[in-house]
């Protein structure tokens, strides 16, 4: 029996139950223990979405909570700049390589960008127990099994209209859920708590169409990306080396414990993601350094992060 694990946060424990039946990947598209199974009626990509984009782009700003850290140090009236960014490299040849932004900020502020594999699982399924008040679809999922282990995993799809929060905590570090209000002295940063959503129409709970965005990004990736994921698209980022590649088996159960496999599986391809810190070189830095992904001398003559009263030609220039 392969044994599964399941990323979710709220999973009821009559879905344990069910998954305890013998499930594997050679069990057959429908098994009936009482009444009939559910029906599997399709499964993406659909017409108007691809399920898997191995380059999916995404872009936060970071400025606050830079001004926040720049805020507890004294430093209460700093002006960050455009720029090109600053970005410690993950290259094992050269550990302190630093990476430039090809493409300047056209506003000034700190903004992590990059790129990440994204899967949009969305299952159509119905069951003829089912009734206007209650659904007899116990579980839809997308099982795989990661290249480097013997435990098969599973994503529980949803049909909540996106309703439903799954709190994770971020990732890197720096805290960054800020709060700056200079007029009242208030500069302070607590270790931020995302939601994660289900990806779900938010105008279908209740359809029939169960959903689940899921994102795979590299061991190698930044904190502040997966945190930018979590944050901007509301995705758990789940660590997978690029190449790697993926087979995700769907399944319906319903609540008396009849399963339906969809015949075929989806292959995914990991792509391989980027990362890089842009806008202020200084803030850039910065937000590294307190990160502990640099030091402090390294940003010592960044441009960027002008405080007028303090340091009128950038904060790494004239503090550091």
């Amino acid at each position: 029996m392969t044994s599964k694990q399941v990323f979710s946060a709220l999973l009821p424990i009559a879905v344990l139950a069910a998954l305890s039946c013998s499930k594997t990947q050679d069990t057959a598209p429908e098994r009936r223990i009482f009444g009939n199974p559910p029906t599997i009626q399709t499964v993406g990509p659909f017409t108007d979405i691809n399920y898997y984009n191995p380059q999916s782009h995404l872009d936060c700003d970071f400025t606050d909570i830079v001004n926040a850290l720049l805020c507890q140090n004294g430093l209460l009236d700093v002006q960050p700049q455009m720029g090109r960014g600053w970005t410690r490299g993950v290259d094992p040849n050269d550990p302190n390589k630093v990476v430039f932004s090809d493409v300047p900020t056209s506003v000034p502020g700190v903004f992590i960008e990059g790129t990440y594999s994204e899967l949009t699982f969305k299952v159509k399924v119905v069951d003829q127990e089912s009734t206007p008040q209650q659904s007899n679809i116990l579980l839809v999922s997308a099982s795989y099994q990661p290249p480097d282990s013997p435990n098969e995993r599973t994503l529980v799809l949803f049909d909540d209209g996106s309703t439903v929060d799954f709190p994770f905590e971020q990732k890197a570090l720096v805290s960054e859920d800020c709060t700056v209000d200079i007029a009242q002295g208030i500069c302070s940063c607590t270790g931020a708590t995302y939601k994660i959503k289900s990806g779900d129409d938010p105008n279908g709970k209740g359809d029939g169409t169960f959903t689940r965005k899921f994102a795979l990004s590299n061991p190698s990736a930044s904190g502040f990306l997966n945190d930018c994921v979590m944050r901007s698209k509301h995705e758990i980022p789940v660590s997978v080396p690029a190449g790697d590649t993926l087979q995700f088996k769907i399944e319906a159960v319903d609540r008396q414990g009849n399963l339906t496999t969809w015949p075929s599986k989806l292959t995914a391809v990991v792509g391989a993601g980027s990362f890089v810190c842009n806008g202020d070189s200084c803030g850039c830095c910065l937000l590294h350094a307190f990160s502990q992904l640099a030091a402090l001398p390294e940003c010592h003559g960044l441009d960027g992060l002008i405080s007028p009263s303090q340091a009128p030609n950038g904060v790494c220039k004239d503090i550091l």
